[in-house]
């Protein structure tokens, strides 16, 4: 397998170039009313609340924005500016998927299944707890995906190799142990 990136949901890196501008903009604005002396309560109320805003947005979006996912032959990394999480090749038990809505009906991978609108979990599916509202284009989901033992991505066309190269090898690594096993 090639290495290859991925974000974590389609968009990221245009959410990362909106957050950018914004929060310039929002110091751009600071300072022209400081220098021009038309901070009174309602300017500094708006800045206020625009900050918090922004701050806000940052922290829920942060890492389904900012997150790429690297697929290599040794395993999968996931990785911000500022953390990073490996998941090596044999740690890996499986791949689901499950559909962005009200239900949390988690499903094995299949590349005959239909999945738009899903997003894909990689690792152990024993890792992967406490799902209860998935949120917009399961941002929340994919915000805790740092946790040990599995990844998170928003499915995606251009995975659909990955993901069956990835799956060819899950397959292929579990009849091997499971050979192993039978004559150890």
């Amino acid at each position: 397998m090639r290495t290859q990136k991925f974000s974590h949901m389609a968009g990221g890196k245009v959410l990362e170039i909106i957050i950018a501008i914004l929060t310039i903009v929002l110091l751009i604005i600071f300072l022209v009313l400081l220098f021009a002396n038309a901070l009174n309560v309602i300017s500094v109320l708006i800045l206020l609340v625009s900050v918090v805003s922004v701050i806000w947005f940052t922290y829920k979006y942060y890492k389904p924005a900012f997150t790429d996912v690297i697929f290599s032959d040794e395993g999968i990394i996931s990785k911000t500016h500022f953390e990073q999480e490996e998941l090596p090749i044999d740690a890996i038990r499986g791949i689901w998927y499950y559909k962005n809505g009200h239900e949390t009906d988690i499903k094995p991978y299949s590349d005959k299944d239909k999945l738009k609108n899903c997003i894909i979990i990689i690792g152990d599916i024993d890792w992967f707890t406490n799902v209860e509202y998935i949120r917009v284009n399961g941002s929340a989901v994919l915000r805790d995906s740092f946790k040990k033992g599995y990844t998170t991505l928003v499915y995606r066309k251009r995975l659909d190799g990955v993901l069956n190269e990835l799956d060819y090898k899950i397959r292929h690594n579990a009849l091997h142990n499971k050979q192993d096993l039978h004559f150890g």
